[in-house]
């Protein structure tokens, strides 16, 4: 993977979701809703889960904790990345759906690598003995 993929930052819990809807209205065409609108607003509390947690960016814009990963199978899924399969390890920048939820600070996000190691490949493995040689 492109060092410029490699990220640190805080991971975060959604600790409260609570949607108060002022107006919806959706239609439906033989008992399939087809289109939904509503005004109102999400309220979210959430606490950190984990700080300076280095994170690989995939291609769909989601995260993945490096040390969530542990089988060659993660692995391999990371390089081609494939995002069915590595649900329960991505994570969004965006809102939460729900309590529970772990998502990345997108305040948070720093570059793990500096510009003059930038564009170069590196392996999930090379990163990981990167990372437990500098704890």
């Amino acid at each position: 993977m492109n060092t410029s993929q490699i990220f640190t930052g805080t991971i975060r819990r959604c600790t409260e979701h609570e949607v108060h809807s002022i107006f919806s209205l959706s239609t439906y065409i033989d008992g399939q809703c087809i289109g939904c609108d509503g005004i109102g607003s999400v309220h979210i509390d959430s606490e950190i889960y984990k700080e300076n947690a280095v994170l690989i960016k995939l291609q769909n814009g989601d995260y993945v904790d490096l040390e969530s990963l542990d089988s060659i199978l993660d692995y391999i899924r990371i390089y081609q990345s494939y995002s069915y399969g590595l649900r329960g390890l991505m994570m969004s920048s965006f809102q939460p759906n729900h309590v529970g939820e772990l998502f990345v600070d997108d305040t948070s996000l720093k570059p793990y690598y500096g510009d003059e190691q930038a564009s170069k490949h590196v392996s999930v493995y090379q990163l990981k003995k990167r990372v437990e040689a500098s704890k």
